[in-house]
């Protein structure tokens, strides 16, 4: 039951720090885009 509940938590983690690695690079890339720009 333990080794499900941390296999849970795990992939649980793994998708949230994808997302927010996502969303990170997102707003970085969409800065250093308006600083081209100007």
């Amino acid at each position: 039951m333990t080794q499900t509940f941390t296999k849970g938590y795990n992939h649980k983690v793994t998708i949230i720090e994808r997302q927010f690695y996502h969303f990170f690079f997102f707003i970085y890339d969409a800065l250093l885009g308006t600083k081209e720009q100007h």
